[in-house]
């Protein structure tokens, strides 16, 4: 009998799934522009994401693909006379290398400009090595 009801939860899981990969496919997206800086330590990536707050955005990470979506909330009431932004939000993807270390990444978002941390994975930060004479 819980066999049936797990089943049942995963058959919901698998739907809600569906329909909110439909719904983000339907979406109008904007590619946020998108800064990447190096250093021995990782990688910072910004993105200018005007309109987004903290709870409108969402950073996940499946496959070493890093998905950003930023739902930007509408500041109009009614219906506009005029309108040029017709996105519902921002979207961007990014394929990471073996080099990042995909656990500490970690995530924030202020004044409309999020910034990602991404790590190096320890061996691939440079070292000096000590020569021995």
């Amino acid at each position: 009998m819980s066999c049936a009801c797990v089943n049942e939860t995963e058959k919901e899981t698998r739907a809600s799934k569906a329909e909110s990969q439909a719904r983000v496919e339907s979406e109008r997206w904007a590619l946020p522009r998108a800064d990447v800086v190096e250093s021995e330590e990782g990688f910072v990536v910004t993105l200018d994401l005007p309109g987004v707050g903290k709870d409108a955005l969402d950073v996940t990470l499946e496959d070493r693909t890093l998905t950003v979506v930023g739902r930007r909330e509408n500041a109009l009431a009614g219906e506009p006379l005029h309108r040029e932004s017709r996105a519902a939000g921002y979207r961007r993807v990014f394929s990471l290398g073996e080099s990042v270390d995909p656990v500490g990444i970690s995530a924030g978002i202020r004044n409309g400009v999020a910034r990602l941390t991404l790590p190096k994975v320890v061996e691939a930060k440079p070292r000096r090595i000590a020569v021995i004479g």
